[in-house]
């Protein structure tokens, strides 16, 4: 169930573990429960439901053991101290720079526990629409956003027998919401989020080439080695072609020229022969 909605597994045991706790406190009042445990009274209900549903089935009964209380998370304090001794001594920080390490993790759960959000959604970081290629992650601006990681159209795609179309339209939300809030999603920061391979994200993305996904890739316009020499194959082609060849704009095919002149790769690059299979289809840079 898992793998089939895309859920990653500290999620799932998250879940879970919340689950254990409801049902060793089944007979407890749900808004008693869900503001002890953080979630909706709704969802504290159904599973108390589900519960009841089950409970006396053996198979129910074989996995779940007898139901006891999961063990409440150690005092924020402790685990402090806790993360101060391994960077102290596993790590060898200073004292200073331990201490410094760890108020910049106190003020990042400050600022994602004070973002506003509902049910089902999730605090994140990417890179900001605006960076341009070529930038490194510790130099790039990173933005904070909710997307909805679950969402009640999910419901409905999910099928026994094929994912596909699940993982399609929870990659498109995903990286469209985080574009409408000015972040650039990766294939690898999608990867995550979903819970897949950065190849099963790649191409699930170019089974929908009709839908352009604003992913980092596409927004900053990076290309492969492989549009590289298609680009400077083709330049001095008028506009209309240059964009409808190379599938990129004219602003990533000047940027490329000047940097492969200044290392003398232009010319080197008019003997190789004409990358058919790439000029008729478009394909990926496998081909």
């Amino acid at each position: 169930m898992r793998r089939r909605l895309g859920i990653n597994r500290m999620r799932w045991q998250e879940w879970y573990s919340a689950f254990l706790e409801v049902v060793a406190r089944c007979d407890e009042d749900p808004l008693v429960l869900s503001q002890g445990l953080g979630y909706p009274e709704e969802h504290i209900g159904l599973w108390q439901e589900v519960w009841h549903r089950h409970k006396d089935s053996p198979t129910a009964r074989e996995r779940m053991g007898k139901p006891a209380a999961v063990p409440r998370a150690a005092h924020p304090a402790d685990e402090e101290d806790r993360l101060l001794d391994r960077l102290l001594h596993a790590h060898g920080y200073t004292p200073a720079s331990a201490r410094s390490f760890v108020q910049e993790i106190r003020d990042l759960a400050f600022r994602i526990n004070n973002v506003e959000r509902r049910p089902r959604q999730i605090v994140t970081f990417g890179v900001s629409e605006a960076e341009p290629p070529g930038r490194s992650l510790a130099e790039a601006q990173l933005v904070m956003v909710v997307l909805d990681y679950v969402a009640q159209e999910d419901w409905g795609l999910v099928n026994r027998i094929s994912p596909q179309a699940l993982k399609w339209e929870r990659i498109k939300r995903l990286c469209t919401q985080a574009y409408q809030q000015g972040v650039a999603l990766s294939l690898a920061d999608l990867a995550h989020l979903v819970g897949l391979s950065v190849d099963a994200v790649q191409n699930t993305i170019k089974e929908h080439d009709q839908v352009v996904a604003p992913t980092r890739g596409r927004v900053a316009d990076m290309g492969s080695t492989l549009d590289r020499l298609l680009v400077l194959r083709h330049f001095g082609l008028p506009k209309r072609l240059m964009v409808e060849v190379t599938g990129h704009g004219l602003r990533f095919s000047g940027r490329l020229v000047a940097q492969e002149r200044q290392t003398g790769l232009e010319t080197a690059v008019h003997d190789k022969p004409e990358p058919t299979g790439r000029w008729v289809n478009r394909v990926s840079e496998n081909v």
